[in-house]
């Protein structure tokens, strides 16, 4: 049989926002493509974030 779970932990990258939903935050549901792979996923808790602004910086934020 293979593992299945319902929960887990991933560091991922945003390329685009919808013109509806500008912010990503606790309870934002989105499209997860892996390889082959497109399931609808809820985002339940935000770790950690990190912006790259104008400058080329990164800003991190602990607990956003």
């Amino acid at each position: 049989m293979m593992p299945v779970t319902d929960v887990f932990e991933a560091e991922i990258d945003i390329l685009d926002l919808l013109d509806y939903k500008p912010i990503i935050s606790k309870g934002y549901t989105c499209m997860m493509h892996i390889h082959t792979c497109v399931e609808e996923i809820t985002i339940t808790h935000l770790v950690k974030s990190f912006e790259t602004g104008d400058k080329g910086g990164v800003v991190e934020k602990q607990k956003p």
